[in-house]
């Protein structure tokens, strides 16, 4: 997946002019790698804390205690996540993942994201069960999702809880990058 990183030398005294790296330059390459693996490092470290964090949450079963309207915008944010993590790893199975030369940790970054899709699949799934079921909320149908690149498509949340749900689930990420004309967007792009 492109990134849409950008990152800049900054001055830290008043004399010289901010300045962004160029990733054309020779001369800012390694720094550039250097900016990338740290924000890796972080983004990584958020997960974690995030999703420790979460299963905190789930796990204390204590859902009669918290407020409706809050608890319908808890499983809409988590889907909403599963949504952009879907969008992720249907990204790479089309499209790759537009490096310049493969990228030998590939194959184990994707299946972690793939892994943690899974996961907070069956978390919201289950959680999403605990709704009453007069109380059936469209807000947890889907959104409408812009995505860069993409026109903008019906995301819909999980519905179906099992192995065969989530494979299918996953599998419509791939419908929706063709419905978002990603293939032809970038194409014109790299022309």
């Amino acid at each position: 997946m492109p990134s849409r990183a950008s990152y800049a030398f900054v001055s830290l005294d008043d004399g010289t002019p901010d300045r962004l790296m160029d990733v054309q330059d020779p001369a800012d390459r390694t720094e550039i790698l250097l900016a990338a693996q740290l924000s890796r490092i972080f983004c990584r470290k958020l997960e974690v804390d995030g999703y420790r964090l979460l299963q905190n949450v789930l796990n204390k079963n204590k859902w009669d205690e918290v407020p409706h309207d809050l608890f319908i915008k808890f499983v809409s944010q988590l889907g909403q996540i599963l949504l952009t993590l879907r969008w992720r790893v249907s990204w790479w199975e089309l499209l790759g993942d537009s490096g310049a030369k493969p990228d030998i940790n590939k194959d184990r970054y994707e299946e972690r994201v793939r892994s943690l899709c899974r996961i907070l699949y069956f978390y919201y799934t289950s959680v999403r069960l605990k709704l009453p079921a007069w109380s059936a909320s469209t807000e947890l149908d889907g959104v409408w999702s812009s995505y860069a690149d993409a026109k903008p498509v019906w995301d819909d949340f999980p519905s179906v809880s099992t192995l065969e749900g989530f494979n299918q689930w996953l599998e419509r990420g791939k419908i929706l990058i063709r419905e978002a004309g990603v293939q032809s967007r970038i194409a014109k792009f790299k022309a």
